[in-house]
């Protein structure tokens, strides 16, 4: 836990002198040393008491939003280099990131034993980035598209689960 909170106080260093390039190494470090974190607490593995489940729901948002945020940065860093994006418009660009998030997602609640946080945690980004980007028609079509994507493996979790008593379980 030491070395991750040392690489996310490197990351808001290194952001903040836009170093975007270098950004992405510590990210994907970040996101597998969270990865790391996550299998140690065995969450969705086990019952576990509230406020056990507390720190392992916390635990699960900060993994969905770093993954979040690794998409974003890779975006960034392919601007600052000056990428063209063969051709196609940073829109298009946007929206085909907004998918590639949403692949990610399903991957995460699938690789992660089925943790509901996470498409969760997706949904909230995509929700915001519809109200903030209604107007950028190809954003907001991915964003719309990257909800339905996400959304469905959550909408199945709920379901899957209809009628059976409230456990403090997310597998």
């Amino acid at each position: 836990m030491v070395l991750n909170i040392a690489l996310n106080a490197l990351w808001v260093y290194i952001f903040g002198l836009q170093m975007f390039v270098t950004i992405v190494g510590i990210m994907v470090t970040l996101l597998a040393v969270t990865v790391v974190v996550y299998r140690k607490l065995n969450i969705g593995g086990a019952r576990v008491g509230l406020w056990e489940r507390l720190i392992q729901i916390t635990v699960s948002i900060y993994l969905a939003w770093l993954s979040v945020a690794t998409v974003a940065n890779i975006a960034a860093a392919l601007i600052s280099v000056g990428w063209n994006g063969f051709g196609l418009s940073a829109e298009v660009w946007a929206l085909v990131m907004l998918l590639v998030g949403a692949a990610l997602a399903v991957f995460l609640y699938r690789g992660l034993g089925n943790d509901v946080v996470v498409p969760l945690t997706y949904l909230y980004a995509y929700i915001g980035i519809v109200v903030r980007y209604r107007d950028v028609t190809p954003v907001l079509v991915g964003a719309l598209l990257g909800i339905l994507i996400v959304g469905a493996p959550a909408g199945r979790h709920f379901i899957k689960r209809r009628g059976q008593s409230a456990r403090l379980k997310t597998a």
